[in-house]
């Protein structure tokens, strides 16, 4: 197949743009701090290269795209220097420089993986080092003898802090059993019953907190919406035990990656009903199979489309679960998918990837792709339905 140029114009004009935003709010950081200092001369130097490339698009080499991305590699690394914690301009928010850098790195790496696979210069065992690690997400998934099943995502707090959080967790548990039993005895609707009720499980098992996080966002609205119905007392218990949750909640790195990434997620309705289209059609046809994966699979996507489907303007925590539990299982499929052999083993997890991809590439393709981090996508999706998984 001919190597697409319109597509690789296209690529390197994204990094330019997204190195030349890099570059706007770099000046914000520290003029005498020599790792800010170094972080421009960098982004300088990168579109030095990048206007070089553009120049000459239809002579791209794999060794351009490297040369480029052990770029990108060295941007990132600067993240950990201190001038970094400072917050800057970031897509119209202040946010902290270093979680910046990072998501823009994570961007340009994306868009150099689509270079790769449109120089068409990559065979398919080569892709699955391409594919980004799954995320902090909702959800995130696994094989266990060729069935797809989710798996925990304990809390990543350590020492001090993983004392203290499960102390607070505790107390958590304990006032959420007392709550649940005032809101049974009040005459609130059901609906929020279930939601403090869900609450209340998750923080029992304590193995998601990014689960706790969306389910206490939807006590929260509830609770709001629910006011006149209960009494003073008990709105004003909920009120601070969504407090209290969230206050938990904050000592996880885990968590606060997640919020510090949901503040740049942002997608109209039109496109939050489409990954839920998707994650439902997705759902059907993985709990019709009794090979592909266990049950627990198509509830979870079935319950972060509930989720985002249930609230008029979806904000960017619970449009990021969403998505995210998505994108993470199309990293699963097609990490699996590049790397099967030709035996009967593999049948379950082949058919799994054609449903997965094809869900995708049919109706939330572009869509899913908007959501910082995803740009990798689109062109992997088709790289493997055309080349790892012809029909």
């Amino acid at each position: 197949m001919a190597v697409d140029q319109k597509r690789i114009k296209n690529l390197l004009r994204l990094v330019r743009e997204r190195l030349e935003r890099m570059q706007r709010y770099s000046q914000e950081l520290a003029a005498d701090a020599l790792d800010a200092n170094d972080l421009r001369e960098e982004i300088a130097r990168l579109l030095s290269l990048i206007s070089e490339l553009e120049s000459r698009s239809d002579l791209l080499s794999l060794d351009d795209v490297d040369a480029l991305r052990d770029g990108i590699e060295t941007l990132k690394a600067f993240s950990r220097g201190r001038s970094f914690e400072k917050r800057v301009t970031h897509l119209g928010f202040r946010r902290v420089a270093r979680a910046a850098l990072i998501e823009d790195c994570d961007f340009l790496r994306n868009l150099t993986t689509g270079m790769i696979i449109g120089l068409n210069v990559l065979r398919p065992d080569e892709l699955a080092s391409l594919i980004p690690e799954q995320k902090v997400a909702a959800y995130k998934f696994a094989y266990e003898h060729n069935k797809i099943v989710v798996v925990d995502q304990p809390s990543e707090a350590s020492g001090l802090d993983a004392a203290t959080a499960e102390a607070a967790r505790e107390v958590l548990v304990e006032q959420g059993e007392r709550i649940l039993l005032d809101l049974q005895g009040s005459n609130c609707s059901p609906r929020l019953v279930q939601a403090y009720q869900a609450l209340q499980d998750k923080l029992a098992q304590n193995k998601n907190l990014v689960q706790v996080g969306i389910l206490n966002s939807a006590c929260s609205r509830l609770t709001l919406a629910s006011e006149e119905e209960l009494s003073t007392s008990l709105f004003e218990m909920l009120k601070a035990h969504i407090d209290s949750v969230y206050n938990y909640l904050a000592q996880d790195p885990q968590w606060r990656a997640f919020v510090e990434h949901s503040m740049s997620t942002y997608m109209e309705r039109q496109d939050v009903d489409e990954l839920i289209a998707t994650a439902r059609a997705i759902a059907d046809q993985l709990a019709r199979s009794e090979t592909a994966a266990v049950e627990a699979v198509p509830v979870a996507l079935n319950t972060v489309a509930d989720l985002a489907e249930g609230v008029e303007k979806p904000d960017g925590r619970l449009t990021l679960a969403l998505a995210r539990t998505i994108e993470n299982l199309i990293s699963l499929v097609a990490r699996g998918a590049s790397t099967l052999k030709s035996d009967v083993a593999s049948e379950a997890r082949k058919w799994a990837a054609r449903v997965v991809l094809g869900a995708v590439a049919a109706a939330a393709i572009a869509t899913i792709a908007k959501v910082p981090g995803a740009e990798w996508i689109p062109d992997t999706v088709a790289y493997v339905l055309r080349s790892v998984l012809p029909k």
